[in-house]
């Protein structure tokens, strides 16, 4: 099971469920912020591509 700093946590539970879900989903580490952010740029960036 990943770990999430606890400072981070209210970040995550604050975004639309959805993407929520895909971020716990990928069951990594989350120790800052610039982790959380890269989590979410994978994600937008395989979103763009199943859209293409």
């Amino acid at each position: 099971m990943a770990e999430i700093n606890s400072r981070i946590l209210p970040r995550i539970e604050s975004l639309e469920p959805a993407l929520r879900d895909a971020i716990l989903a990928r069951d990594v580490d989350i120790r800052n912020l610039h982790d959380l952010i890269a989590i979410m740029s994978d994600i937008i960036r395989e979103e763009e591509k199943r859209q293409d």
